[in-house]
């Protein structure tokens, strides 16, 4: 938005996800040598295939991967049970280890398993399967320069999003803050929620 329509931004705020050009889907199934059902994004791609599995096995995947951080050496020895690395924890989450502490209570899980099985995953997926083309149509997206105040946050433990995307972000921030949850996990803004809604009030008091 900050690119496309600068003229309806006042600030940036990140939370794991670094501004940077977003990897191709080729550059996630490389990650596994072209074993597509081992890395989620390459999976996603053909239309049916991942709802058919996941929209099936709705609170399962919300059980098994909504859940606090964990120092990565222990999701490491998880994603490589197998002898291989596997970055898919949707195809068959049944076999994950329960990793952490859930972040989510009984009741919102029950909120969002309520909610999924009956809407599905198809919307979510789609922004995957669209990847390659918004790095066609708008190549300047993580590459371009932005001047406005922005604010990073990121997760230590956060094992698909790790702090060190972030690190090369003032290059392309001319106006950056960056603060790190320690001990936290990708779902950091449930893990850490009162702490990172302090750090969020606390920019917008001083920025705006």
């Amino acid at each position: 938005m900050a690119v496309l329509h600068p003229e309806r931004v006042a600030g940036v705020v990140g939370i794991c996800t670094p501004y940077m050009p977003f990897p191709s889907v080729a550059v996630h199934a490389d990650l596994v040598g072209g074993d597509i059902e081992r890395q989620y994004v390459a999976w996603f791609q053909e239309p049916g295939v991942a709802e058919k599995v996941m929209d099936a096995d709705v609170r399962v995947i919300f059980d098994r991967v909504m859940r606090c951080g964990v120092p990565p050496e222990e999701l490491l020895r998880a994603a490589l049970a197998d002898g291989k690395l596997n970055m898919n924890p949707f195809l068959r989450a049944d076999a994950l280890p329960r990793l952490g502490e859930a972040v989510m209570t009984p009741e919102e899980l029950e909120t969002w398993c309520a909610t999924f099985e009956r809407t599905g995953f198809r919307g979510g997926i789609n922004w995957y399967r669209n990847v390659d083309r918004n790095l066609r149509d708008h190549p300047s997206l993580g590459t371009a320069t932005l001047s406005l105040p922005c604010l990073m946050l990121v997760a230590e433990w956060d094992p698909t999003l790790t702090p060190a995307l972030a690190a090369s972000m003032p290059e392309r921030c001319s106006d950056l803050e960056m603060h790190t949850f320690a001990g936290a996990g990708h779902w950091v803004q449930q893990e850490k929620a009162e702490e990172l809604s302090a750090r969020l009030v606390d920019w917008l008091r001083r920025r705006f």
